[in-house]
């Protein structure tokens, strides 16, 4: 499944060097304005062009003087961390930088979108400072001086709780649902906790002609930890623990334990731009059902392998993210699955894109699936998990836009009403 991706990836990986960071004044005095191209999913776009205007935006890469990509990773306190990469090309080829940004989890959309565009002016006025942009440039600091360095009165603890609920209703259905969630984390250079708490209720009512009113209800807990220590820059070692149960799965209790270890080919410091990581987890698991299962067990004990392969790249010229995953149970090799992910987002000339998403998964271990008769209700709400020997999804696109590639006209009008009128379907 993984296929249509092997090329690109072995292009890819043969092709990377490190970038290098020179002093701006490839350009001379007196050059256009330098033309840009922001590779960034987080951008507000319109505010971008109305708040940066000593340089020209242009809408494909090829044609800019300087790409500025913008990649992110969450943070251990539930806020963004994001790396903008600028790379020089043409006139400022290898004149490269990199800032970053750090969003708090409780700043606001526009809070968001001053610090992105913030730490954009700091990277691109380097580029506009020697060419006939830099009449337009003023320096202008805040009134306050640098920041103290505090003690963190919480030493990285982070606490999330979050409660949720939804209910809709027809003539002949209805559901409801009910859930929440609560976590406990610290995250440091040289280790990481994390418990998750989570549940979930919904039931799903329904009438048939001539038919009783049906409900069908899932239920669902779990909780797990995560403990990991750094083993230098490329190596980690962790425990994995999760209890819970779920009507979904026929379980009533399902517990377990796995240590492990995880190598990435790269260095972690370069995780936003280039990840390549091989996990490997082994333990026990306990279960307990809530009906006897189709190998006419009601509990049992089996010790699992798991072995995860996964491959994230942002690139100029594109992204892609791949992962493969492999687990069996001992001492029964055939009872097996095999999971394979690949997303690729790639750049093949100027205006044109190919987008790709291939997933699919050989199942052979569903230990769960109840002996008992299928009933109605599980059928039509899936109320139960239904055996299968396999999935698989795949999605392809291509994107081509084509046209002026330096307008930079910003016009709001007539955007995101509904024009007086709500439509139901």
């Amino acid at each position: 499944m993984l296929v249509p991706f092997t090329s690109t990836l072995l292009a890819a990986l043969l092709s990377f060097a490190p970038a290098t960071t020179q002093t701006a004044g490839a350009a001379t005095s007196g050059e256009a304005a330098p033309a840009v191209f922001i590779d960034c999913a987080e951008c507000d776009y319109d505010y971008m062009r109305t708040e940066i205007t000593f340089v020209t935006f242009v809408t494909e890469r090829t044609a800019a003087d300087v790409h500025v990509l913008v990649t992110s990773q969450p943070t251990a306190a539930g806020g963004t961390s994001f790396t903008f990469d600028f790379i020089g090309q043409g006139r400022f080829r290898d004149v490269d930088a990199t800032l970053r940004y750090v969003r708090g989890p409780t700043d606001t959309a526009d809070e968001l979108r001053r610090g992105l565009i913030g730490r954009l002016k700091l990277g691109l006025v380097r580029y506009a400072a020697d060419t006939s942009a830099a009449d337009r440039i003023d320096v202008v600091t805040s009134a306050a001086g640098l920041p103290n360095h505090e003690r963190d009165p919480w030493n990285y603890w982070v606490f999330r709780s979050t409660i949720r609920g939804t209910f809709s209703q027809e003539a002949s259905s209805g559901s409801r649902l009910l859930g929440g969630s609560f976590s406990v984390d610290r995250t440091t250079d040289e280790s990481k906790f994390v418990l998750a708490v989570n549940g979930e209720y919904s039931a799903d009512t329904f009438r048939v002609t001539d038919v009783p009113l049906r409900t069908a209800t899932r239920r669902t807990f779990a909780a797990s930890t995560l403990t990991v220590k750094t083993v230098g820059s490329r190596w980690a070692t962790g425990v994995k623990t999760m209890a819970g149960n779920s009507s979904y799965l026929n379980q009533n209790l399902a517990i377990r334990v796995a240590p492990g270890v995880e190598f990435n080919v790269f260095p972690y410091a370069e995780s936003t731009r280039r990840r390549l990581t091989i996990q490997y987890t082994a333990g026990p698991n306990r279960f307990r059902y809530v009906t006897r299962t189709v190998f006419d067990e009601t509990s049992e004990t089996r010790v699992d392998e798991t072995v995860l392969a996964s491959l994230d790249l942002t690139q100029p010229w594109g992204s892609i993210s791949t992962a493969v995953e492999g687990s069996h149970y001992f001492p029964a090799a055939d009872l097996y699955r095999v999971v394979a992910f690949g997303q690729a987002d790639i750049r093949v000339y100027k205006g044109l894109s190919v987008n790709l998403m291939v997933t699919g998964a050989r199942i052979h271990d569903q230990l769960y699936l109840p002996k008992e008769q299928v009933t109605i209700e599980d059928v039509l709400v899936r109320a139960r998990q239904f055996a299968t020997s396999h999935r698989f999804l795949a999605l392809l696109g291509f994107t081509y836009s084509f046209g002026s590639v330096a307008n930079s006209t910003v016009n709001p009008r007539f955007m995101g009403s509904p024009g007086g009128y709500l439509l139901v379907q």
